[in-house]
C-alpha cells in the first residue's frame, strides 16, 4: 500500500513538472506578442506603446523570466519614465537593464545603459555619481570604434559640464562639438539638435545673443521633427534670451508655447524650467498676482522632482554597496578555493594532520555563519539608516524651502519695489520676521537632534526643583495659551528635588506642554501634575485637544516615520520637539509614556528617578 502511495506521488509530481515545461513557452510567446504590439503601434501612439511594454514587463518580473526582447523594452519604458519625471521607476529599471547586460557579457548595450544611467543623474543634479557612469562609459568603449556611441556619451559629458559650475564653459563646448562632429557625420538627429541646444545656452552665458539665437534656430526644426518634447527646452532657452533683450512680448510668448509642449508631453524638468522663467518675467513686470501664480506652480514641480531625486540617490547609492559586495564574495570566493587548494596538499603530503584539517573546516564554517549574521545586521542597520536620512532630507527639503523661499520673495520685494506704502513694507517686514523665527526654530531643532544623535551631548547631573521647573515652563506658555483662549492648570502639593540635567527636563516639559498647545481648540484645558512615589517623580500633562489613533501614536517618537500635522490655529511642525523631549528624559534615566484618544485629548506622562545623587 505504502509503495503504491509513493508510486502515486512521483506520478503526479512528474505530470506537474511536465504542465509547467508546456506552460512555459506559451508565456514567453504571451510577453513577446505583448511587446510586438506595442512596436507595431509606435509611430502612432507612444503611450499605448509604452502601456503594453510596461504589461509585458510586469508579467515577465512576476514569472521571474528575462530575455534580450525583455529587457530592450524595459530600457524603452526607463526612458519613457525618465523623460515624464518618474524618474526613482526609472533608475530601478536602468540598473535592472544593466544587471541583465553585465550577466550576459553584452558590452554594447551595457554602455548604452550605464550612459542613460549617468544621463538621469545629470538630469537630477548628481553631477559628480554622474562623471562616474560616464567616465565607465567611456573605459568600456576604448579601442570599440564605435562612433555613435562616443557622440552619445560625449553629448551627455557636455550637459554635465555646462550645468555643474565648477567647470568652464570652455570644457562644456569641447565636448559639444566633438559630439555634434560625429552626429552630424552619422546624421543622428537627437544628437543634432541636443549639442546645437548645449552650445546655444553656452553662447548665451556668454551674452553673445545673436550666435545663441542662431544655434537654437537650428536646432528647433530638428527637435519638432522627432516629436519627443525637447523642443520645448529649446523655446524655453529663446524666450530667456528675448527676456535679456527686454523685448518682453516675444518672450511671454515663446515661454508659455514651451509651457503647453511640456504639460502635452507630460515633462516634469521642462514645466518647471518654463514656470519659472514665467515667474520671473511677469515678476520683472510688476505683475505680481500672474508671477506668484506661476511661482507656486513652480514651487509643486520643483519639491515633486526633489523626493524623485532623493529616491534616485538612494536606488544609487545601494546599486554601489551591491557592487561592493559582489567584489567581497568574488575575493572570498578566491579565498576559499585557495584554502581548499592548501587543505588538499596538506592531506596528501601529511596525512597525520587530517584532524587539525577537519577543526579548521567546522570553524570556518562558524566563521562564514558569523560573517553572514553580521552582514544582515549591517544591512538591517544600513535599512533604518536610509529611512531617518530620507526623513531628515525631506525636513531639510520641505520644511526649510518654504520658510526660506518666503524670505528671499519677502526681501526681494523690499529690495526693487520702492513705490511700497509704509503699510505695505511693514506687512512685508512682519511676514520676514515670522519666517526667520520659524526657521531658526527648526535649525536649533535639527542642530540639536543631529548633536544626540552623535553622541555630543552629555547630562549635566544637579539637584533640580521639578515645581520650580514646570511654573517657569506653565509662565512662557501661558501667553500663546491666553492667544487661544486656552486655560493652563498646575497643581502640585509637594517640591519635588530630583538629580537631573535641568536644561534638558525644562526642554522636554515644554517641548510638550508646547505641543498640548497646539494641538487644544480654542476654550480648552491643559492640566500640568506632578506626583511622588517611593522611586520617583511622574510628572502628567493632559490636554482635552483632538488626540490622537494608536497608528498615529506609534509613529510619533520614531525619526523614520514621526508623525506630524498642523495644530488647531495652522501651527505647522516636524514632530522633532516631542523625540527631542524623549530623547532628553530617557537620557536623564527616565521614560515618556503616552496615552491618546481621537476627539478627547492626549496624556505624556514624564517619570524620574528619585535616586541618589548622580555625577558626570
Amino acid at each position: 500500500m505504502s509503495i503504491a502511495r509513493n508510486l502515486l506521488f512521483l506520478i503526479v509530481l512528474f505530470s506537474v513538472n511536465i504542465a509547467r515545461a508546456i506552460e512555459k513557452p506559451h508565456d514567453s510567446v504571451y510577453i513577446h506578442n505583448l511587446i510586438r504590439e506595442g512596436v507595431k503601434i509606435h509611430p502612432v501612439n507612444q503611450h499605448e506603446e509604452i502601456s503594453l511594454f510596461q504589461l509585458a514587463v510586469k508579467y515577465a518580473d512576476s514569472l521571474n523570466y528575462q530575455d534580450d526582447m525583455v529587457i530592450a523594452a524595459l530600457v524603452k519604458v526607463s526612458d519613457y519614465l525618465t523623460c515624464r519625471g518618474n524618474v526613482d521607476l526609472s533608475m530601478k529599471y536602468a540598473l535592472k537593464a544593466l544587471r541583465y547586460y553585465d550577466q550576459h557579457d553584452q558590452k554594447k548595450k551595457s554602455i548604452d545603459i550605464v550612459n542613460r544611467i549617468g544621463d538621469i543623474l545629470r538630469g537630477n543634479g548628481f553631477y559628480d555619481q554622474s562623471r562616474i557612469y560616464f567616465a565607465r562609459a567611456l573605459k568600456l568603449l576604448a579601442g570599440s570604434g564605435d562612433s555613435a556611441q562616443y557622440a552619445a556619451v560625449y553629448n551627455n559629458i557636455a550637459a554635465n559640464y555646462f550645468e555643474d559650475s565648477q567647470y568652464s564653459l570652455d570644457s562644456s563646448s569641447t565636448y559639444a562639438k566633438k559630439s555634434l562632429l560625429i552626429a552630424q557625420k552619422l546624421r543622428l538627429p537627437d544628437k543634432i539638435y541636443s549639442n546645437l541646444n548645449i552650445l546655444g545656452a553656452i553662447e548665451t552665458k556668454r551674452s553673445n545673443y545673436p550666435q545663441a539665437i542662431a544655434y537654437f534656430n537650428k536646432a528647433l526644426p530638428i527637435a519638432l521633427v522627432t516629436a519627443n518634447g525637447d523642443d520645448a527646452l529649446i523655446l524655453d532657452n529663446l524666450a530667456g534670451i528675448y527676456k535679456s533683450l527686454k523685448q518682453y512680448q516675444k518672450s511671454e510668448e515663446l515661454n508659455l508655447k514651451a509651457m503647453n509642449l511640456a504639460l502635452k508631453y507630460d515633462i516634469p524638468q521642462y514645466l518647471k524650467l518654463s514656470y519659472l522663467n514665467l515667474y520671473e518675467l511677469y515678476k520683472s513686470q510688476r505683475d505680481y498676482e500672474k508671477a506668484l501664480l506661476y511661482h507656486e506652480k513652480y514651487q509643486k514641480v520643483e519639491i515633486q522632482l526633489l523626493k524623485q531625486q532623493i529616491m534616485i540617490e538612494v536606488q544609487d547609492f545601494n546599486y554601489r554597496i551591491e557592487l561592493d559586495s559582489k567584489e567581497d564574495e568574488r575575493k572570498l570566493l578566491e579565498d576559499e578555493q585557495k584554502v581548499t587548494k592548501d587543505r588538499l596538499q596538506i592531506v596528501v603530503i601529511l596525512t597525520i594532520l587530517l584532524s587539525v584539517i577537519l577543526f579548521s573546516s567546522i570553524a570556518f564554517v562558524f566563521y562564514q555563519q558569523r560573517q553572514k549574521k553580521r552582514k544582515m545586521q549591517m544591512i538591517t542597520m544600513l535599512d533604518q539608516t536610509n529611512k531617518v536620512l530620507r526623513k531628515f532630507i525631506s525636513i531639510l527639503a520641505h520644511d526649510l524651502r518654504s520658510p526660506f523661499n518666503s524670505i528671499l520673495g519677502f526681501s526681494e520685494i523690499l529690495k526693487k519695489d520702492k513705490e511700497l506704502t509704509e503699510e505695505d513694507r511693514d506687512v512685508v517686514i512682519d511676514h520676514l520676521h515670522s519666517s526667520s523665527r520659524s526657521t531658526f526654530q527648526l535649525l536649533e531643532r535639527l542642530l540639536e537632534w543631529s548633536r544626540l544623535e552623535s553622541g555630543m551631548v552629555t547630562p549635566n547631573f544637579q539637584p533640580c526643583d521639578v515645581q520650580i521647573i514646570v511654573s517657569e515652563i506653565v509662565l512662557l506658555v501661558e501667553a500663546a495659551a491666553t492667544l487661544k483662549n486656552i486655560s493652563v492648570e498646575f497643581i502640585s502639593d509637594q517640591s519635588p528635588m530630583v538629580n537631573a540635567d535641568h536644561n534638558m527636563i525644562s526642554a522636554a516639559i515644554r517641548n510638550i506642554v508646547s505641543n498640548a498647545v497646539k494641538f487644544t481648540m480654542p476654550g480648552g484645558k491643559i492640566g500640568v501634575y506632578t506626583t511622588i512615589s517611593d522611586h520617583d517623580i511622574m510628572i502628567a500633562i493632559e490636554d482635552n485637544g483632538v488626540g490622537m489613533t494608536q497608528e498615529q501614536v506609534e509613529k510619533l517618537f520614531r525619526m523614520e516615520e514621526n508623525y506630524s500635522s498642523k495644530g488647531t490655529a495652522g501651527e505647522k511642525g516636524t514632530g522633532l520637539g516631542l523625540i527631542l523631549a524623549k530623547e532628553y528624559v530617557e537620557m536623564n534615566g527616565g521614560t515618556v509614556e503616552m496615552t491618546s484618544e481621537p476627539g478627547k485629548g492626549s496624556r505624556f506622562v514624564i517619570k524620574l528617578p528619585l535616586s541618589v545623587l548622580k555625577t558626570e
